[in-house]
C-alpha cells in the first residue's frame, strides 16, 4: 500500500538511515499491534525500508530515561512559554507572543534548544480508517521489549540489545 502522502516524507526520508523510537511500555498506546503495524508501514511504504526498531523501558512510573526527555522537552515549553509572558508585559506596538504556537514553531523550539536533537514536523499524518487493518493479536507482545522492522521482515525481542529476534507477521483478518 503505497504512503499517500509521499511528498511530505521525501526530505525526511534522505535525513536518516534508521529510526530507534523508546517508549514506556504503554500497553493501551504503543505496544499494541496496531503500533506495530505502523512502524512496519512506515518503513515499507514511506521510507524505503528503512529499520525502525522500537524499543520499551521497564515501566518505572515517571522515572524512566523516555520520561526525563519528556520532562526537558516540557521545561523547554515552560521556559518558552514564561519568556514570552515577559515580553508580554512590555508595552510594544509588536504583535504579542504566547511562546510556539504552531508545530513548525515547537519543531524549531526543539532543535535549537535540545541538545543532539532534531524536530521533524509532519503537516498532515494520513489516518484513513480504510488503511487501518483488521489484524490478529501479536503473540505475546506485551514480553517483547523490542521490536524491528525492515524491509519485509519483522522482528520481536524480549529484551533490546538481545541477538536473535523472533520473526513475526500481521495476519489480515
Amino acid at each position: 500500500m503505497p504512503c499517500s502522502c509521499s511528498f511530505v516524507y521525501y526530505s525526511i526520508d534522505a535525513a536518516f538511515q534508521s529510526i530507534e523510537v523508546w517508549s514506556d511500555g504503554g500497553p493501551h498506546h504503543f505496544k499494541t499491534k496496531y503500533c506495530q503495524w505502523m512502524w512496519h508501514f512506515l518503513s515499507s511504504s514511506c521510507f524505503s525500508n528503512k529499520l525502525i526498531a522500537h524499543n520499551f523501558f521497564a515501566s518505572y512510573h515517571g522515572h524512566s530515561l523516555a520520561d526525563s526527555h519528556a520532562a526537558a522537552d516540557k521545561r523547554l515549553l515552560h521556559a518558552a512559554y514564561n519568556t514570552s509572558e515577559l515580553q508580554r508585559k512590555v508595552v510594544t506596538e509588536d504583535p504579542i507572543s504566547w511562546g510556539p504556537s504552531s508545530g513548525t514553531a515547537l519543531s524549531s523550539l526543539l532543535t535549537e534548544n535540545a541538545s543532539r536533537t532534531h524536530a521533524f514536523y509532519l503537516p498532515s499524518i494520513p489516518r484513513d480508517a480504510d488503511i487501518k487493518p483488521n489484524i490478529a493479536g501479536l503473540n505475546l507482545i506485551k514480553s517483547k521489549h523490542r521490536f524491528e522492522c525492515v524491509e519485509d521482515t519483522c522482528l520481536a525481542f524480549k529484551r533490546t540489545g538481545q541477538a536473535v529476534g523472533m520473526p513475526f507477521e500481521f495476519k489480515y483478518l
